[in-house]
């Protein structure tokens, strides 16, 4: 007989689901309303975290895990299909030998739309759409497994495991997350309840002297589950633009928000440039390039670099068409709206299909964790073609026109996540007061106490 080890997990964010669906036409009282309030629907009931998608990112993370603890691989008596005669690289490769199943509550979760701060697959469709789901409830995550010393290092690995990982799409900005309700503690050789300290703790001793930031949401007046279900996104996605994107929106004209970005103000500190001034410098961008006072430092500046290429890689960006007065274009054909062009971004080198962001967003309970990943090694110094096709706006005939634009990444002596991690904390403290306009829980200082920890070194406990 094996073993049967049961974990409880507790959902903290929507998670985008495939099978998920919203009666929109099928009943008046959701007629218009386009999936803003969530509801309940008994044909989503049973809707879970998949198992296929959890086992192989457990058998990975289980790897890492015993090789940073034991210094050492994982025996091969645990990997499916093993044999003692076998040896060489034949067993590397194959599934740990456990199984696992994910068990549904009763409960029907409830059903919504991907909010669009992180999620734009919606946007401009009219079918195919994708729903998220939310229990409220807990699920069961059942385990069985032959092999007594396999199954001790499942039950102490799978909590920490669930804290560094989201589920299903968009997961690396919040969605679909979920945490064990218990954790192993291996010096009283027992089971714990899983808090936000004791996720703190096993964080900091997996990161090994990262630097981790910290959201502490605990002072807004909500539900602990309600926070992750309504808020948690939105607030991520507004600190993901003020990392990456920076702002420049609001509620109209008139009362808009504009902030530079970390990411852009960190680099010229370092006397490097983005893609953004660039692609304005060289006509790329549907801009009229004119302030004098970005030419006042040229002499000091490095070339630009792709500097948002660091934190993920799209295959292009819409812009605005803009005046000499930056005003946004008017479009003939419908004054109401402005012209956007497209910008095409490619790597020049062909191997490159899509670059991961290197940071993780955890939420658990009324606390957002900003988790640093490892950046590819390969993508620092990486060149990029950034291309547009549209005619300059006005036809000025001073406009430097050099399309296309070659741009780099930052190689990896110009830039370390580590540092990064600690600016860009002291910069949300420092700047979040700027946000005058769009929505948003984190520019209050009294809602939202915003820390840094550091990982601990050595080898896991």
């Amino acid at each position: 007989m094996g073993s049967i080890m049961e974990f409880q997990l507790q959902q903290q964010t929507p998670m985008i689901h495939y099978q998920a669906y919203y009666p929109e036409n099928t009943n008046k009282e959701f007629r218009g309303k386009k999936a803003k309030e969530p509801v309940r629907e008994p044909g989503n009931q049973g809707l879970a975290l998949r198992g296929s998608e959890v086992k192989p990112k457990l058998d990975r993370f289980l790897q890492e895990w015993y090789k940073r603890k034991h210094g050492e691989d994982i025996p091969e008596k645990w990997k499916t299909e093993y044999d003692p005669q076998k040896k060489g690289s034949q067993n590397i490769h194959e599934a740990l030998n456990y199984r696992l199943q994910i068990i549904a509550p009763k409960e029907i979760p409830l059903v919504a739309e991907p909010p669009q701060d992180v999620y734009f697959g919606n946007m401009g469709n009219s079918g195919g759409k994708k729903y998220t789901i939310f229990y409220q409830e807990e699920l069961a995550l059942q385990i069985r497994c032959f092999i007594p010393d396999l199954c001790r290092a499942l039950e102490e690995c799978i909590p920490l495991f669930f804290l560094m990982h989201n589920f299903g799409t968009r997961q690396d900005k919040g969605l679909g997350g979920f945490i064990t309700t218990e954790y192993f503690d291996g010096n009283l050789n027992e089971r714990k309840s899983m808090t936000v300290e004791a996720a703190e703790e096993l964080l900091a001793k997996w990161l090994e002297g990262h630097n981790c930031i910290v959201m502490d949401y605990s002072s807004y007046d909500s539900e602990k589950r309600t926070f992750g279900q309504k808020y948690a996104i939105g607030e991520i996605g507004m600190i993901y633009r003020l990392l990456k994107s920076g702002i420049n929106s609001g509620i109209n004209r008139d009362h808009k928000d504009y902030v530079k970005s970390a990411l852009t103000e960190y680099f010229l500190g370092e006397r490097i440039t983005g893609e953004k001034r660039e692609m304005k410098r060289s006509g790329v961008a549907p801009v009229v390039w004119d302030d004098k006072s970005y030419e006042k430092n040229e002499e000091s500046l490095k070339n630009g670099r792709y500097i948002r290429g660091l934190f993920g890689y799209g295959g292009g960006q819409r812009w605005f068409s803009a005046d000499k007065n930056h005003a946004k274009v008017a479009d003939p054909k419908d004054p109401k709206k402005y012209i956007k062009e497209n910008i095409t971004i490619a790597p020049l080198d062909k191997g490159i299909e899509r670059i991961p962001s290197p940071l993780l967003f955890k939420v658990v309970e009324k606390y957002i964790f900003i988790i640093p990943c490892e950046i590819n090694k390969n993508i620092y110094g990486k060149e990029f073609r950034f291309s547009s096709k549209f005619k300059h706006p006005y036809n000025i005939s001073k406009q430097d026109d050099k399309r296309p634009l070659d741009l780099c990444i930052p190689s990896e002596k110009e830039f370390d996540l580590d540092k990064f991690m600690k600016y860009f904390s002291d910069w949300l403290i420092k700047n979040r007061g700027a946000i005058k306009y769009n929505p948003c829980i984190l520019k209050n200082s009294k809602k939202v106490a915003i820390r840094m920890i550091k990982g601990k070194g050595g080898k896991q406990a």
